[in-house]
Formats: C-alpha cells, structure tokens, sequence
C-alpha cells in the first residue's frame, strides 16, 4: 500500500478518534441546557425560549461530528445477522461491495447540505421559533460532520482493501 494512503488512514482515524472524544462531553452540555430549563421552569415559572431549540442543536452538532469517529468503532447500526458469521476476509469483501453505496449516499448527502448551508448563509437564514436563531451555523457543523463521515468511510475502503491484499495497515 502506498506510504500516502497509509499515512491518509492513520491520520483520518486519529482525527476522528479525538473530534470523537471531544464530543463525549456534548452530552453534557444538553444536559445543563435542559437542567437549566427544568429549573427556570418548574421552581421559578419562568420557561425560556431558547432552551429546547438549543438542545436540539447542541445534540445534532454532537450526533453529526461524531459520526466518523462511531464509524471507525464500527458503532453504526448494521444488518450484521448474517455478516457476523462470515469470516474476516468474506465480511471485508462485503464491506468493500457495499462501500460504493455509503460513498454515493454521503456525496448526495454532502452535496444537499453544502447547498443548504451556503443557501443560509447567503439569505441569512433564521429559525421561525420565538427564539430565532440563525441556521447557518448548525448547517455549517453539518457539512463538517458529513465530510468528516466521508473522509472516515474512504479511510476504511483503503483499510479493508489493504487487508483483502495481504497488507493490512496497522
């Protein structure tokens, strides 16, 4: 396997690996944001407008950030009732059969949400809640996360290629 590609699997897993582990503690973040609602609203009768919406952003850029790195701990939801009787080598085939799909659905994906993002920004695009927030920047995580996800899945193409060839990258 070319040094370059090595290299590119190595430091896409690392990169993912510490985004991963910075956004383990997202959660608690929704959590204080929904503890501060709690409170305002249940002890003092005074609910905000921005807390519910703001969770909802908060757990979105921590789902969507941290998809690479749930991908490279093969963490994802599979239909593994079959595949998790293969051998490695028969369940590494598969996977690289299948890779073709993963990559067409996040280029769509990728693509939609570059589309949305720059079309928010341009027209300065706000939430239709009492709060109202702008959307851009949770448009913006979105297309760092998707290309984060995409970068991960080609990083283990090359992996399970190199391991189909007899040369698997440690």
């Amino acid at each position: 396997m070319p040094r370059a590609l090595v290299n590119y699997v190595r430091y896409i897993g690392w990169f993912n690996t510490r985004v991963g582990k910075i956004m383990e503690y997202g959660i608690f973040v929704i959590i204080a944001i929904m503890l501060i609602e709690a409170v305002r609203r249940y002890f003092f009768n005074n609910p905000t407008v921005w807390s519910i919406e703001l969770g909802k952003f908060v757990l979105g850029t921590y789902f969507i950030i941290g998809a690479g790195y749930i991908l490279l701990c093969e963490g994802h939801v599979r239909m593994d009732a079959l595949s998790s009787r293969w051998s490695a080598k028969r369940r590494t085939n598969f996977e690289l059969a299948t890779f073709f799909t993963a990559i067409v659905y996040l280029t769509v994906l990728l693509r939609g949400s570059i589309d949305s993002a720059l079309f928010s920004l341009r027209l300065s695009q706000h939430s239709a809640t009492p709060w109202g927030p702008p959307l851009a920047p949770i448009k913006v995580i979105i297309v760092v996360g998707v290309s984060l996800l995409l970068l991960q899945a080609i990083a283990l193409f090359i992996r399970d290629l190199s391991i189909v060839k007899g040369k698997p990258i440690q």
